[in-house]
């Protein structure tokens, strides 16, 4: 069986980080973060199924906590009476 290694680039692109949080949680032994197999003196790898797994073992942001933050966007591209009527005070 042919397991794929990846390099701390491809580990930062599937978790979403920078490379520098993947060197810096990987060095933290009770971070559940995958740790790297040193493959030479100067080359560190990880295993990419342990890299899906971590990420797949995630907590999900639930439907709540993503309607709070657009709540606090006003996502109208109309503007409000309130700067209508400010608008036409301005233009008269």
């Amino acid at each position: 069986m042919s397991e794929t290694l990846l390099d701390a680039a491809d580990v930062a692109r599937h978790c979403r980080c920078s490379v520098p949080t993947v060197r810096r949680r990987s060095a933290i032994p009770e971070d559940p973060f995958p740790s790297p197999i040193q493959v030479g003196p100067n080359c560190v790898r990880w295993l990419e199924h342990e890299v899906i797994e971590f990420v797949a073992s995630r907590p999900r942001v639930t439907k709540k906590r993503a309607s709070i933050s657009t709540d606090n966007q006003n996502l109208s591209a109309e503007p409000s009476s309130e700067s209508k009527i400010k608008g036409q005070k301005e233009a008269a």
